[in-house]
């Protein structure tokens, strides 16, 4: 097993951070969908928030959505051939398409089904109390193109997607990856925590790993201003400065010695690979992916702030919606706006 803990120091405000992380995800999804891959959204669903007594959130207790996920797509499991009216259907049927009313958030307490109320395109019914319910999501991701070669030659052409579910509860979030192929052979999981730097020092251990844990995690920094040698975003922090907030540029390895506002990112990826000879490639693979990934994630997520600072979260969920929309009708066209993130 791997883990790494990535900290990721960004010149935002947990409130600010929320917004241009939804608002950037949204861009890139639009931007890498087309020519038959991309990112479609299956569920896009409200669950109450799993906590004890003192308000801190129980893991171990985090809703499964297995059945719902049944309900919304069949009792078959999603193909790349599946027709989009249905996959269409599927997306009407979500909490999503149903935000319309704030009513509902009242009357699920705790989900049993599929909300049939008829959905309101006003951006203002697109909220919920993000301290009593979070957002579980279900992406499928078609990338065969941005796999390592050696893992390619291994998939049969048509067994390349990944299945992305993920609980946010921000300021927490946790993301499992898996593949239908390789089964239970590849997990992936990725737990983050964001937290205000206080006082200029990190969180010696924010993920509450054991001993055992932590003797095995490896710690990587992530400096949003240092570009990558292979990064091929036109987004820099060290030259960007923001209109609207007046923040950058950004000078590599100091930005954040004095800066305010300023959060911390903290991304665990615990990466379980049983491949016979192929272990130590795939997460030597896995860790060079994640920090470029990141690094360019929130490097983008930074310089494209006076495109989303001061979108409401209420506004932020309409996009969403209406880009489930779009990326079902976009998958199977045209060519990716971009590159692939990860160079081989």
């Amino acid at each position: 097993m791997k883990i790494i803990e990535y900290r990721i120091l960004m010149p935002l405000t947990l409130e600010e951070n929320l917004i241009g992380q939804l608002w950037s995800f949204s861009e890139i999804s639009r931007e890498n969908t087309g020519g038959g891959e991309g990112v479609e959204i299956l569920v896009n669903s409200l669950f109450d928030l799993p906590l004890d007594s003192n308000g801190s959130l129980i893991y171990s207790k985090l809703p499964e959505y297995e059945d719902f996920d049944s309900q919304v797509n069949g009792s078959k499991k999603p193909k790349k051939e599946a027709k989009k009216d249905e996959r269409s259907k599927s997306l009407e049927r979500s909490d999503l398409a149903n935000m319309g009313s704030q009513n509902h958030l009242h009357q699920s307490k705790t989900f049993n089904g599929i909300l049939n109320k008829e959905s309101n395109s006003e951006a203002s019914n697109y909220n919920h109390d993000m301290t009593k319910y979070g957002q579980y999501t279900h992406k499928l991701y078609r990338m065969a193109s941005k796999l390592p070669w050696f893992v390619r030659k291994l998939l049969p052409k048509d067994s390349t997607l990944i299945h992305e579910k993920s609980w946010n509860m921000y300021p927490n979030v946790k993301t499992v990856l898996t593949n239908e192929y390789f089964k239970s052979n590849i997990r992936i999981e990725l737990d983050t925590i964001t937290r205000e730097v206080k006082n200029g020092n990190f969180e010696h251990n924010v993920h509450k790993l054991t001993q055992e844990q932590l003797e095995k995690r490896e710690i990587v920094y992530i400096d949003i201003a240092e570009k990558l040698s292979n990064d091929n975003s036109n987004e820099d922090p060290s030259i960007f400065k923001s209109k609207k907030t007046g923040r950058g540029p950004l000078v590599p390895g100091e930005w954040y010695k004095n800066h305010q506002p300023l959060i911390c990112c903290y991304k665990l990826v615990t990466a379980e690979i049983k491949l016979f000879g192929l272990q130590t490639k795939c997460e030597n693979y896995l860790k060079t992916m994640y920090k470029q990934l990141f690094a360019i994630f929130h490097r983008q997520v930074f310089c494209w702030i006076d495109k989303w600072h001061g979108i409401t979260i209420e506004q932020v969920r309409k996009i969403e919606y209406e880009l489930a929309k779009e990326l079902l009708s976009k998958i199977d066209q045209g060519e990716l706006s971009r590159n692939q993130l990860v160079n081989e």
